[in-house]
């Protein structure tokens, strides 16, 4: 009969070595509770913004090369909330933006450069067209924006103006003590 403590260590070993193998088994092919599927990354986060602003300049529609194309641009409101990258709601200010991208079907007919329009904007970092304008709609003149740099006249903003930046939520304004 073998030896007790040899057997003992035997069957300890394969019992590790068994439990072992199961969570690297588990670990390779994470699955979901309630399914045998294996568990997929999310889905890269799209986000779409209704958002209003005045035309500074209309994309170029002749057969320019690629690197002469203008862009459409617009002088925006505000946009809160606005998420970065990793979802995070950071808000995005008023600004100049450039849109190379407009969805298929949509239509600029009746915008002019100074039209106030209402756009939606689909924003997809996964996608090669990261800004996708999927809506436009002229608004009347008479309506009142929310921008506070109403300077921003048709033509080539400054560089810093073009680039979608986006700015942290503003803060609000402290409010008067009953007091007071």
């Amino acid at each position: 009969m073998p030896n007790e403590s040899f057997c003992m260590k035997t069957t300890t070993a394969i019992v590790l070595a068994a439990l072992a193998l199961g969570l690297m088994q588990t670990a390779c092919t994470s699955r979901d509770k309630d399914s045998e599927a294996p568990i997929k990354k999310p889905a890269a986060q799209v986000h779409t913004y209704t958002m209003r602003g005045i035309v500074v300049a209309l994309p170029t529609t002749d057969a320019e090369t690629a690197a002469k194309r203008r862009p459409l641009r617009i002088h925006h409101e505000p946009v809160h909330p606005f998420h970065n990258r990793e979802g995070k709601d950071v808000g995005m200010g008023e600004m100049t933006m450039e849109f190379p991208y407009l969805k298929k079907g949509v239509s600029l007919e009746g915008v002019k450069v100074g039209s106030k329009i209402e756009f939606t904007m689909r924003v997809d970092y996964s996608s090669d067209e990261h800004f996708l304008i999927e809506s436009v709609k002229i608004l009347p003149d008479d309506i009142a924006l929310k921008l506070k740099n109403s300077t921003a006249k048709p033509g080539t903003p400054k560089p810093s103006d073009a680039t979608p930046t986006p700015s942290a939520a503003p803060t609000e304004e402290p409010k008067p003590s009953a007091g007071s």
